[in-house]
């Protein structure tokens, strides 16, 4: 037995009518809203925070973008992709503003680093959407 033979529709060990159970749905959008709000409390902190660190090689940073902006939309769009409507923006607007306020605290916003973020959004999106197409296509 795999694992996502317990999620299968049917039988009595199926856990497929807890996860779409309205009650469940509403938890698991709320879940997928909070992890993304604590995702970009930290991009935040980070990109706004001193570096401390010795830099990588030329260049590294913007894989650093990257990654974080496709961890920042990731879980909405996986569980919650409806929201999309509201992260999508709320994602470009963050990686523009975080760009325009770090030559304040003392670090160099690039638009090469913005669009670093916004690679980072369209493969966090597209990966989330294709996991989620995945699953569910196996499950039912």
């Amino acid at each position: 037995m795999g694992l996502f033979d317990l999620f299968k529709s049917g039988g009595r060990g199926s856990i497929w009518k807890h996860f779409t159970h309205p009650d469940f749905r509403q938890r698991r959008h709320r879940f997928a809203i909070l992890v993304t709000t604590i995702v970009a409390i930290v991009i935040t902190v980070g990109a706004l925070s001193p570096i401390n660190l010795p830099q990588g090689p030329s260049g590294s940073d913007k894989l650093h973008h990257l990654l974080a902006f496709a961890t920042l939309v990731f879980p909405a769009s996986l569980i919650f992709p409806r929201a999309m409507i509201y992260v999508l923006p709320g994602a470009v607007l963050l990686g523009g503003l975080i760009e325009v306020v770090q030559p304040s605290v003392g670090r160099h916003g690039e638009f090469v680093d913005f669009a670093a973020d916004l690679g980072g959004v369209g493969i966090g999106v597209l990966s989330g959407l294709v996991f989620r197409n995945i699953v569910k296509a196996y499950i039912r």
